[in-house]
């Protein structure tokens, strides 16, 4: 008789503990279904998306769209050939008539290094001529892999400055 008890108990805990497995399973499906981020990847890397934005590609170009806005651009160059410090890349991947106003590192989640790059731009006499107003300061992250993968990410809107830092974070090379 106490051996028909003791079974009895496995049964009773072998069903909790399958109900308990299930209830976890279905709160991890659903935490993932409507998480706050969803995966951008391409051939180079991948991103996590905040909630609201997505990624909209025109030919070679990448923007990084909140709502109606493009508020970054990023640009990819498989085989970077511009420069392997910062000066030379701003000098040669920018322009000539550009400055360093700052610079500092910024490490991703899985501590990939990028340069966070503010940079101050002259205007030529020719867009002075134009009527063409100066951009006050454009906010570069430039990455730099050892095997000549270069990623640019370029801000388009500084007020979304911490979303596109938070989206750098999750940067991973695939």
């Amino acid at each position: 008789m106490q051996f028909n008890k003791k079974t009895g108990q496995y049964k009773v805990l072998l069903a909790i503990l399958a109900v308990v497995l299930v209830f976890i399973s279905v709160i991890s499906a659903l935490k993932n279904v409507s998480g706050k981020s969803k995966l951008y990847s391409n051939g180079c890397y991948s991103l996590e998306l905040p909630e609201n934005c997505t990624i909209k590609e025109d030919g070679a170009n990448v923007f990084l769209v909140s709502g109606n806005k493009e508020i970054a651009g990023i640009t990819v160059d498989e085989n970077f050939q511009y420069g392997g410090n910062i000066e030379k890349i701003v000098a040669n991947w920018i322009g000539m008539d550009t400055s360093i106003e700052s610079e500092s590192p910024f490490l991703t989640d899985k501590n990939d290094k990028f340069h966070k790059v503010v940079l101050k731009t002259r205007l030529s006499a020719a867009q002075e001529i134009n009527g063409i107003k100066p951009v006050d300061k454009e906010i570069h992250y430039f990455y730099l892999s050892g095997e000549k993968l270069f990623v640019d990410i370029m801000v388009h809107n500084n007020e979304y400055i911490d979303l596109i830092e938070n989206l750098i974070k999750s940067f991973s090379v695939n």
